[in-house]
């Protein structure tokens, strides 16, 4: 709706009793129409259940778990993720559910297939939490305007990885209409979308304990250095039990880096697809992500003046925002470079079977899209 709005689609044009005849696939808007409703028609049978039908026949939760045993915190063990504690600031508070802790066994995979998935998920860290409580407390107490800018940034992959690739696509003389830009767009949002069930999967099968959660355990009556909180917008001294990241936790377990995967297999794939890691070389100059003044969505007037991150390289950018993930107190260490060596194959994969079908051979996976989804994975059996 929104992509619709912004480049002045009338999405009413197909509705009954109007001019336009979108039966028919020779016309532009018919050919349009048939592309949409064969595309809601896969997804129907992609897994996420996305309309919550597979849960229930009345009063659906869309996106909600399926599976005959649906996935259930581990409260009895002692590194296993614990649903955190969140409120509105108004006196409503909740614990969090894991979101979508079905996708990594249910979603399919259209461009890398179920073989790969399951030949390259990884073997369960072994994390050395005393070490890595104080790499977290020590990441957020040196936070800068920089370093929060850049949290905040890479927190929304939609504020970050693609107004690069639309910078990257403009300083190089593409055109946003273009079909270069199209398939290359289409490219790495198939990357996203495979890192999603690929990183998914691994975070419920070791389903481990976020900083947030072991800290305030561990430190409470202890009196740490760390960020004090977007009231206080400072760092200082505060009890280990009140200790909270500089952004919020999602509700899903914590290894691997989510984030870290999903830009390192944008990286991979807009590396793959131009040829190109070094853009700074390419285009005169490095691409920029600027913070304005006042733009924080977690300290409110912050920052004071416009902060303006630079990044030479795709792997550059990759690279920051994993660290973003670990400067900002989301997770212990390993989490990052899991993240990373579990996606940035699927780059690679997303673009040969990208072009494989746009040279009119066949790509090395094809998805079977007609049928039902299962509810676990080859490996999973």
């Amino acid at each position: 709706m929104v992509v619709a709005e912004a480049w002045n689609l009338d999405l009413t044009i197909c509705d009954e009793g109007t001019a336009f005849d979108c039966s028919d696939p020779a016309t532009p808007w018919g050919l349009a129409k048939l592309m949409v409703d064969d595309a809601t028609d896969i997804m129907s049978r992609g897994g996420w259940n996305q309309d919550g039908s597979r849960s229930a026949e009345y009063n659906r939760v869309p996106f909600s778990d399926w599976r005959a045993k649906p996935y259930q915190p581990k409260m009895g063990s002692k590194y296993s993720w614990k649903p955190l504690l969140e409120h509105n600031k108004l006196g409503f508070a909740f614990r969090q559910e894991h979101v979508t802790s079905h996708i990594g066994f249910t979603a399919k995979s259209f461009f890398v297939g179920d073989e790969k998935i399951c030949d390259r998920q990884l073997t369960k860290p072994r994390i050395k939490y005393k070490k890595e409580m104080k790499e977290v407390l020590k990441a957020t107490g040196t936070l800068t305007d920089e370093k929060k800018a850049e949290v905040e940034l890479f927190d929304n992959k939609l504020t970050s990885l693609f107004p690069m690739q639309i910078q990257y696509t403009l300083r190089t003389g593409m055109s946003l209409d273009s079909w270069e830009f199209i398939v290359m767009d289409a490219v790495t949002i198939a990357a996203l979308y495979e890192g999603v069930i690929a990183v998914w999967r691994d975070k419920v099968r070791f389903d481990l304990i976020r900083p947030t959660t072991l800290i305030q355990q561990k430190y409470a009556g202890k009196t740490v250095l760390s960020y004090l909180g977007p009231d206080d917008k400072e760092t200082g001294f505060i009890d280990g039990s009140e200790w909270q990241p500089y952004k919020r936790v999602m509700p899903h377990s914590e290894f691997p880096s989510g984030s870290s995967c999903l830009c390192r297999a944008f990286a991979r794939s807009m590396i793959e697809w131009t040829g190109i890691d070094d853009i700074a070389e390419e285009l005169g100059g490095p691409l920029v992500l600027v913070a304005e003044a006042g733009s924080s969505t977690v300290e409110m007037g912050k920052p004071e003046e416009a902060v303006t991150l630079a990044y030479d390289t795709w792997s550059q950018v990759a690279d920051a925002c994993g660290q973003s993930r670990l400067n900002a107190g989301l997770h212990f260490v390993p989490a990052v470079p899991a993240g990373d060596t579990l996606c940035e194959p699927i780059g690679d994969d997303v673009v040969n079977h990208f072009r494989a079908v746009m040279a009119g051979e066949e790509p090395s996976f094809k998805a079977d899209t007609d049928s039902e989804p299962s509810d676990g994975r080859f490996c999973d059996q």
